[in-house]
């Protein structure tokens, strides 16, 4: 549960000696990746027989593409079209494993997003909502607060409907 490493996460590069572009989310090895969103497949780094580090890279709408790392197997090959909630691969991480590289302390999904040919932080495109706040860096608590007010308010105009409706 929650996430082992963040997009540029200090203790990250303080324990493997470089920068972490992406966020790392733990899960059993083998769990589908699933496509977010429709696009293409660009590239597919895999090889069944090795442990050397493994990926897919689709390329989605306005600029966007996502990266799945420590593959353990792939459904998708490079210029196949997928769409939303397609299984694309399977996660892997566990160490010595196919496709799980070097640096991996255990099973897990590496995943990056880009835009317009930059790394950037993932939480910006994901919902906040499905991590504890315990996960969620100090940046973006507000984010947090700002959608969990807007539900309140929905709520408050839900239960002012159901009043009047009991009124009338």
């Amino acid at each position: 549960e929650g996430l082992t490493a963040f997009f540029d996460d200090e203790s990250y590069a303080q324990s493997f000696g470089v920068p972490h572009h992406a966020l790392d989310i733990p899960t059993a090895h083998g769990s589908f990746i699933y496509a977010p969103a429709d696009g293409v497949v660009q590239n597919v780094v895999f090889d069944p027989t090795s442990t050397k580090y493994a990926y897919i890279l689709i390329a989605h709408r306005k600029g966007v593409m996502t990266l799945y790392g420590h593959i353990s197997a792939t459904a998708v090959s490079a210029g196949d079209y997928v769409t939303r909630g397609q299984i694309v691969g399977f996660t892997g991480g566990s160490p010595g494993a196919i496709g799980a590289g070097v640096r991996t302390t255990g099973p897990h999904l590496h995943f990056e997003v880009w835009q317009d040919g930059v790394r950037v932080d993932p939480l910006k495109y994901l919902p906040l909502d499905e991590l504890s706040l315990e996960d969620i860096p100090a940046e973006y608590m507000s984010q947090v607060q700002a959608a969990l007010e807007g539900q309140i308010k929905e709520l408050q105009e839900e239960l002012a409907r159901t009043d009047k409706d009991r009124q009338v």
